[in-house]
């Protein structure tokens, strides 16, 4: 029985001990909350400082060979949008397709896969300016063109 509290006695002091050293050894939370406040307070700050894209894409991706095909561009703005029309500055139309303003219109020819990447420059929505936009479309055309008759 003596053994027995003394190894009890002795396992306490260690378990609290322990403790006690944890306890020292762990960084005050008040420190971790201000470095965390201050963080959030950056965030916010380069928030402001730059303004969310409009997030401009295509309502149309897919089509078929020797149909007629519309694609519309869209923007997250209840309002309705405006920009400068957009330019092609990567990839290529599906041939048959081509900008009509900032739609893209026309008749794909063959069928395939195509990637073209757009610039919406000047571009406003409910009197705020947006920054300019990359926006990348990745086309899908499917089926064969309809054979020409002689």
């Amino acid at each position: 029985m003596i053994k027995f509290r003394r190894l009890y006695t002795f396992i306490t002091c260690a378990a609290a001990a322990a403790f006690v050293a944890g306890c020292a050894a762990t960084q005050p939370q008040t420190n971790k909350t201000d470095m965390q406040r201050e963080r959030i307070n950056n965030l916010q700050r380069e928030r402001i400082k730059q303004p969310e894209q409009l997030k401009i894409y295509y309502d149309v991706t897919a089509g078929k060979a020797g149909h007629h095909f519309v694609s519309q561009s869209r923007g997250n703005c209840a309002a309705g949008w405006i920009s400068n029309y957009p330019v092609i500055i990567g990839g290529e139309l599906p041939p048959g397709l081509k900008m009509d303003g900032h739609n893209i219109v026309g008749t794909p020819q063959q069928p395939g896969n195509w990637l073209v990447k757009l610039r919406f420059t000047s571009i406003r929505c409910q009197d705020r300016s947006y920054p300019d936009e990359d926006v990348s479309v990745y086309f899908t055309i499917q089926g064969d063109a309809p054979r020409k008759l002689k």
